[in-house]
């Protein structure tokens, strides 16, 4: 009988044993797994990290063909010295505000020099209409062909020149001036203020 019982508690030993043996092996598999994973973890993180350093240095050190492109269209429109010294007195004129206009408007024939008027006579360039707030147009040596001309031929034809001319003809040292509403052809020199139908003005000449 004792023999028995010895017998079964070494069976029972036998199988603990076993089953701790089993249940350290679980742990130490199972304990390793976790290390893999951590490390391919922070081998994937690491290589991650790697990955978008490289790419920010290569943004900064190599600007894109749009920036280049930029870059070179802006180069290429800048004006030459020449052409900024040409504009200058225009342009400070124009930004400093510094118009001045005829003291007396005249309108002339074609070999009459144009430009402000104060002590020598000159015919302005500058004319507006108070009455259609258009710039007066003129065309030298030419004249208006009279008995064609209208409000209506004026209204609708105003600015095209290719439309104006058929009611064009030559005419030496003559000018004709028009706006969108009134017209006139002038052959000597003439004060504006004797054409009492003409509502133009001066509106300041650049200096």
């Amino acid at each position: 009988m004792e023999a028995k019982v010895d017998s079964l508690l070494e069976e029972l030993n036998s199988l603990l044993d076993s089953s701790n043996t089993s249940i350290s092996l679980s742990t130490t598999l199972e304990v390793k797994t976790q290390d893999v994973v951590a490390e391919q973890t922070v081998d994937a993180t690491e290589d991650l990290d790697f990955l978008i350093e490289s790419l920010s240095t290569t943004k900064l050190s190599k600007p894109s063909s749009s920036q280049h492109l930029s870059t070179s269209a802006s180069t290429a429109s800048l004006p030459s010295s020449t052409s900024l010294q040409s504009m200058s007195s225009s342009v400070a004129s124009v930004v400093s505000g510094k118009f001045i206009k005829c003291f007396t408007i005249y309108l002339g024939p074609s070999n009459i020099p144009r430009g402000l008027h104060q002590s020598q006579t000159q015919c302005c360039k500058q004319l507006f209409c108070t009455t259609c707030d258009l710039q007066v147009l003129e065309f030298n040596n030419k004249e208006w062909i009279e008995p064609n001309c209208n409000y209506l031929f004026f209204r609708n034809n105003y600015p095209t020149e290719q439309y104006l001319k058929v009611n064009l003809q030559p005419k030496q040292h003559s000018s004709a001036y028009c706006c969108q509403c009134s017209w006139v052809t002038v052959t000597v020199v003439t004060d504006l203020r004797k054409h009492d139908h003409l509502r133009w003005f001066c509106k300041g000449h650049a200096i």
